[in-house]
């Protein structure tokens, strides 16, 4: 996983293999891998991640991720700005990623209620 932060929150974004949509950082588009936003989550605690392990990640992605952080965090935070604005309209118009991303479980920490619609 990717750990960022973005609007005072900790995200970990998952690497993933075979990512068929657009709403990733693709790593090795060749095999279809990257880190998938849809599948992110909010970090409440942080003790939940292992600082002590060191992470094994194959070369070619660690080549293509090195110095993208800013790209990577501007991407993500569109894709945040994105989901924001599909629960606003009830995902009215919003592709299968949006209904069904792994944010829908912190819509409390992202500041998203139903009675803002």
């Amino acid at each position: 996983m990717l750990i960022v932060k973005i609007e005072n929150l900790t995200f970990a974004i998952p690497f993933r293999s075979n990512i068929r949509h657009k709403y990733a950082y693709m790593t090795d588009k060749v095999n279809a891998c990257g880190i998938d936003y849809s599948k992110a989550v909010v970090i409440l605690n942080p003790n939940h991640i292992d600082t002590l392990r060191k992470p094994i990640i194959r070369p070619q992605e660690h080549r293509a991720l090195r110095g993208k952080e800013y790209v990577i965090c501007k991407d993500f935070s569109k894709y945040l700005k994105d989901y924001k604005e599909a629960f606003k309209n009830n995902f009215q118009r919003a592709g299968y990623l949006y209904r069904f991303s792994a944010l829908q479980y912190f819509h409390k920490e992202l500041g998203l209620t139903y009675n803002d619609k």
